[in-house]
């Protein structure tokens, strides 16, 4: 099936290293090109880069595709905002790895979700990446913008809260094999001092508001993919469920045995 070249844009706390795991078993090395720099900082491959490749995956804004040739189309998973903001804020505190770790590892969540300390991740950050903004302050000319990607330049809008059913969404859209895989980067941990108050939840809806208005959006878009599917989409959601639940119980298994070969070696 040939989709063109397809461009992720990975929103952070989105399921994206899940994806960019499944993409690594849909295509052979020299078909990926991941961009690794941060949002809003990625900066366009060059044509040589780009050549090869079938699928681009990385913290991109839309509009990456000017920058190419060829044919390109783009993949975007949004997740409900408040949880993201949570999700992104358990994840730098509690990752060392992360660039802001120090900054943000004794800092209340009410302190981070307030401040300017990552706002473009923090305040409608699927808005920003979605219309393509990658300076000032997104408004209502960007949602309408962002609504219009989605619509328009968007071969699949998958849901974070819906994952398996936007996987098979892709895997018939773009000629997938079984698109198996565990969880990625998933945070669990929270700071000794984490505490979600009212005051903290009500910050975050006031600075995600365009935001939760995209992924309404968004979610009826959703819907809308989901009623063009053919009749046999649910079975094939549920049978790829079971598959999926049996393969990771086997690779479990298999990572399992051979920690045990290794201690006993």
């Amino acid at each position: 099936m040939n989709t063109g070249r397809v461009i992720f844009i990975h929103i952070p706390k989105a399921a994206g290293q899940t994806i960019y795991a499944i993409a690594g078993r849909q295509y052979r090395r020299d078909e990926i090109l991941i961009l690794g720099a941060r949002v809003g900082q990625v900066s366009p491959p060059t044509i040589e880069q780009a050549a090869g490749a079938k699928i681009i995956l990385g913290h991109v804004h839309f509009g990456l595709h000017q920058h190419l040739d060829g044919e390109n189309t783009y993949v975007a998973f949004l997740r409900e905002p408040v949880s993201r903001v949570l999700s992104l804020y358990r994840y730098i505190a509690t990752s060392t790895r992360h660039h802001l770790h120090a900054q943000v590892v004794n800092t209340t969540l009410i302190d981070f979700v307030s401040g300017q300390l990552d706002a473009e991740e923090v305040e409608n950050g699927q808005v920003r990446q979605i219309a393509g903004l990658t300076r000032g302050v997104p408004d209502a000319s960007d949602l309408a913008r962002a609504k219009q990607n989605l619509v328009e330049a968007c071969r699949v809008v998958g849901l974070v809260e819906r994952f398996d059913e936007s996987i098979i969404l892709l895997k018939r859209s773009l000629g997938w094999r079984m698109p198996f895989y565990v969880r990625e980067n998933v945070t669990h941990a929270a700071p000794s001092h984490y505490s979600s108050d009212d005051q903290a939840l009500h910050i975050i809806k006031r600075r995600n508001a365009l935001d939760i208005e995209l992924y309404q959006f968004a979610c009826d878009l959703f819907e809308e993919q989901i009623r063009r599917e053919s009749f046999f989409f649910p079975m094939e959601v549920s049978v790829f469920r079971a598959l999926n639940a049996t393969a990771r119980f086997g690779r479990a298994g298999m990572r399992a045995a051979s920690v045990l070969r290794s201690k006993d070696a």
